[in-house]
């Protein structure tokens, strides 16, 4: 399941939960939420409860979803928040690999900072 977030300009923000299976539907989803915005230079994903997947199963599903993103060259910055300290190690080390847009993972307790961060206005 996605869901889209209210956000300042220029940021696309959503909330990904559900079970892995789900993880066609939800890609289209946000690719779709990112048609709909136009040029952005943010995006804020918060990675919910999410399960059916095993660590390598999540990896490949962020390298792919990295890939995407790069296609679009306004994008800047990706901020991603995750209550689950699993899923933040596999973003951070999958995001290690990403040169050319800058990427933060934040812990749930920091979900206005991880999405002022996207907009440009943290520091991260």
């Amino acid at each position: 399941m996605i869901e889209t977030l209210d956000t300042p300009p220029h940021v696309v923000a959503v909330r990904i939960e559900g079970s892995a299976a789900q993880a066609d539907a939800n890609k289209a989803a946000v690719n779709a939420a990112l048609d709909a915005a136009g040029p952005v230079s943010g995006v804020y994903v918060e990675v919910g409860w999410v399960w059916g997947d095993s660590d390598d199963e999540f990896a490949d599903r962020i390298r792919e979803g990295f890939a995407r993103v790069r296609e679009r060259p306004s994008i800047r910055r990706m901020a991603f928040v995750a209550g689950s300290y699993p899923r933040r190690s596999a973003l951070r080390r999958e995001a290690a690999h990403v040169d050319d847009i800058e990427i933060a993972v934040f812990p749930a307790a920091a979900r206005a900072e991880a999405l002022a961060w996207a907009a440009g206005t943290g520091d991260g």
